[in-house]
């Protein structure tokens, strides 16, 4: 075979009317394919350098997040489903619950698991005071509150010492806040003033620790951030006005 019709086997018609040794044929064709091979080896590094950015990304977020966050979260800041899947094989992230992650070795307590599952949950009662900072004590048994109408099955099957409450649509978002809980995540409570309103109807119903009570009341009048005037308007809206007044007069 000739050195031309070499050149023309190599596909580039450009050199027809150049004549090269068949050795120098053969060189040219091999640096072709060593600069093929160099190209891939570099776009495979860079395929797997934009992984590893992508990885830090998603710890960084989460970390950002006390080392949680939901799927949709996730997905919603741009972080694919696979790389999602990937992190959790590997074994960088945990999947707490459905549709929650945690990076490798974070402990969620009680709070924050249950908010995370069970969204429309608000802790109240004993759990809300401890939250705010009302109670030193460290509830045994989880309290929280639900609209009347909301399905909670589920949230009593996962969690059998729970004790749910269910409020009306009026009653139900009026003072919910956002507090950290004790691994860091901010999960929805009833604020201060709700709670003292809870208790006084509680107190009502002879349905409360005294000692629990008591201490409440005297911790919330002595507090610099109490919000007296919110106070009246939720005894009012939650119908414990003459409770409240009975209370105040002692206290104030």
């Amino acid at each position: 075979m000739d050195s031309q019709n070499v050149i023309h086997r190599c596909g580039d018609p450009s050199l027809s009317s150049i004549r090269l040794p068949l050795n120098d044929v053969r060189h040219l064709s091999f640096y072709r394919n060593i600069s093929c091979i160099y190209a891939i080896i570099a776009a495979c590094f860079s395929i797997k350098e934009v992984a590893m950015t992508r990885t830090r990304e998603l710890l960084r977020f989460m970390e950002g997040r006390g080392g949680i966050a939901r799927s949709a979260d996730l997905l919603s800041a741009g972080f694919s489903a696979g790389l999602v899947a990937s992190l959790e094989r590997k074994g960088d992230i945990e999947r707490e619950t459905r549709g929650v992650y945690v990076t490798a070795g974070t402990i969620l307590d009680d709070f924050a698991r249950i908010q995370l599952r069970w969204g429309r949950c608000v802790f109240s009662h004993g759990s809300a005071l401890y939250l705010d900072g009302l109670s030193d004590r460290l509830p045994i048994r989880l309290e929280v509150t639900v609209p009347r109408e909301y399905n909670a099955a589920g949230l009593v099957a996962g969690n059998p010492t729970l004790v749910v409450h269910r409020a009306n649509r009026a009653a139900y978002p009026l003072g919910i806040a956002e507090v950290r809980s004790m691994s860091g995540v901010m999960v929805k409570a009833y604020d201060m003033e709700r709670c003292i309103c809870d208790l006084l109807s509680a107190r009502r119903k002879d349905d409360v620790d005294i000692q629990l009570f008591a201490g409440a009341l005297d911790g919330y009048f002595k507090r610099d951030d109490k919000d007296i005037g919110k106070l009246a308007r939720y005894a009012k809206a939650l119908g414990v006005s003459d409770e409240l007044h009975r209370y105040t007069e002692v206290l104030l």
